[in-house]
């Protein structure tokens, strides 16, 4: 699973986040009965599909120039020349391109030589939360795609799970189909609510993207933020992002990025208080 994350510049950004992969009704979620077959990343290094277990291992030497995740539907066709239809979906696709262990030898020399003894890079998501857990949720009016309105304080009684996305982030849209297989249809009668708030895109796209996964089987409305104005009071940073709200509003729970970690955390949560 993958974490979207922006602007990692040196080896060991780089490294922590290759190691993520081993590990982001009407008024949220429609019915559904069936599980839905999840997508997966297609990893590929100098024109060859590789593993996870091979990705690790460049990362771990340092090798590792530069990681594309998802690419336009014009490199797909490229690569799909070369690889076939198995390389899956232009999202899903992480694209890697690697150094030369001579050149990763002289940047390594010359980053060792402007700052000696620099501490390996630790990234902390948690700083990216505005609210934190046991802080009351902020209230706030948002447009689904269905052209409802809802209002988080008229959700009070139900346990709310608030998940900020964009129809760019593979990890996202990844989340989806976790959070649908293992979350909505086993809790479907339960009073869970599954809000997902796209952000800084508009209605349309949001719309076109819904539809293009309810073709896959998942079937569900979603909030539109495309000024931010729900996203700001919460957060900021990396996506997803994750919320639970218990029924007296309060926040319970934060998460950034689909790990496997986050994920069975989140759904222990969830369980946790639709119980009391």
């Amino acid at each position: 699973m993958l974490l979207c994350l922006i602007g990692i510049t040196n080896f060991e950004g780089m490294k922590s986040f290759i190691l993520l992969i081993c590990l982001c009704c009407s008024l949220a979620v429609v019915a559904q009965d069936k599980a839905v077959p999840k997508p997966q990343h297609v990893i590929i290094v100098d024109d060859k599909i590789v593993s996870e277990e091979r990705l690790n291992e460049y990362a771990a030497q340092e090798l590792i120039k530069s990681m594309q995740n998802g690419v336009s539907e014009a490199q797909r066709a490229q690569l799909a020349k070369k690889l076939g239809d198995k390389i899956g979906e232009a999202q899903f696709i992480l694209f890697i391109q690697l150094y030369t262990p001579a050149q990763r030898d002289s940047l390594l020399a010359q980053r060792k030589k402007e700052a000696p003894g620099l501490p390996p890079a630790t990234a902390s998501r948690k700083d990216e939360f505005k609210l934190k857990v046991n802080d009351a949720a902020a209230d706030f009016s948002v447009t689904l795609t269905n052209g409802e309105t809802l209002k988080l304080s008229e959700l009070k009684g139900k346990v709310i799970l608030l998940d900020f996305w964009a129809t760019w982030c593979a990890p996202c849209i990844m989340e989806f189909y976790d959070i649908h297989n293992h979350i909505l249809l086993p809790q479907k009668n339960s009073d869970l609510v599954f809000l997902p708030v796209a952000i800084g895109e508009e209605l349309a796209t949001v719309q076109n993207k819904l539809k293009q996964l309810n073709k896959k089987g998942l079937d569900f409305h979603s909030g539109v933020d495309t000024d931010h104005l729900i996203w700001d009071q919460y957060a900021s940073g990396a996506i997803p992002k994750n919320c639970i709200i218990d029924k007296k509003g309060i926040i319970r729970f934060t998460s950034t990025g689909n790990t496997e970690e986050n994920f069975n955390a989140l759904k222990a949560m969830i369980q946790k208080l639709l119980n009391e």
